[in-house]
């Protein structure tokens, strides 16, 4: 899910210029929807990610795990595939809509050869971090995509180690989240009402209700859990985004225990401006498989071995 940007005014703020995000046949036009709580969005055209993600272990039997999946647009692509999955997002109402969704899909396929759709294993609803989403390797791929450019410092290495715990050795990770490289990048989210990679204190967010509107997210900052749910401050609230360098993502993914197959920056188009480039950052990464490489370490010794046999056979024949 990636980050909304301004909404309507606070009482007594200037008004602000046309938003597109505001504008759903905008958001249609850029490949969005807006999320039910109103913290972001969701892409509906798929991308790269979750070709990594559906090739996850193709031969396993285990499901698919969608954290973060919002209306189920991966979800759903990866049962048209034939995979099962488990889906899981902070909202309620997302995960309603999802169920709906996966239902009429299940019900409008035409069973061909004793094959069908994979199916909606469980949708769940679970604030990350939360190591019970799931039992220990009984997973075979997990898409984090855009979700810890939500978290609070410290969260996504968290995250990322309960994720290592539920992926089958072999199993995938794909994660996107938003780049801090590009100033552009920056100016888009200052101008949204974010805060780069820290926390706002109750006297920034007065100053900024006084002056200028911020996005709908109530739940960023830890200060602001203790205001009561009809505090104006709280409804108005300034979000906190952290942007995350490629070097970044690729640390916390090894210290977690992962090899990463590949980690860079990729173009989505999620920004309206369309000057931006590189603005997410793609990880792929796969849970060593212990198994395999004594495996693969029997064979290249087995290969050794009859490689030096055959050299003394040819020498002794000489």
């Amino acid at each position: 899910m990636a980050p909304a940007a301004n909404p309507a005014s606070p009482p007594g703020a200037p008004p602000n210029r046309k938003n597109p995000f505001q504008d759903p046949e905008a958001m249609a036009a850029m490949g969005l929807e807006r999320t039910k709580n109103k913290t972001g969005f969701m892409y509906l055209r798929i991308g790269e990610s979750a070709t990594h993600w559906l090739n996850s272990l193709p031969h396993s039997s285990s499901p698919l795990l969608d954290l973060g999946a919002a209306y189920g647009v991966h979800t759903l692509h990866a049962m048209k595939a034939g995979r099962d999955v488990i889906a899981v997002d902070m909202e309620q109402a997302h995960i309603d809509d999802l169920r709906v969704r996966a239902d009429d899909y299940a019900k409008s396929v035409v069973v061909q050869d004793n094959t069908g759709p994979g199916k909606l294993v469980r949708a769940t609803v679970a604030t990350l971090p939360d190591p019970s989403v799931c039992a220990e390797e009984s997973v075979a791929g997990v898409l984090l995509s855009e979700v810890i450019h939500f978290m609070r410092p410290g969260q996504p290495q968290v995250v990322f180690s309960d994720i290592f715990r539920w992926l089958e050795p072999g199993g995938r990770l794909v994660v996107t989240t938003a780049a801090s490289q590009g100033p552009k990048v920056a100016e888009f989210v200052n101008k949204a009402g974010f805060k780069l990679n820290g926390e706002r204190n109750v006297e920034e967010a007065i100053d900024m209700i006084s002056t200028a509107s911020g996005p709908e997210l109530v739940k960023a900052a830890p200060t602001f859990l203790e205001l009561p749910q009809d505090s104006p401050m709280r409804k108005f609230v300034c979000g906190v985004l952290y942007l995350m360098s490629t070097k970044e993502v690729e640390t916390m993914a090894k210290e977690a225990g992962f090899k990463v197959e590949r980690c860079r920056y990729v173009t989505t188009g999620k920004y309206p401006d369309k000057t931006i480039k590189g603005e997410t950052v793609l990880l792929v990464a796969k849970k060593p498989d212990p198994a395999k490489r004594d495996r693969n370490i029997r064979t290249a010794a087995a290969v050794a071995v009859a490689a030096a046999s055959s050299l003394a056979v040819y020498h002794l024949a000489r």
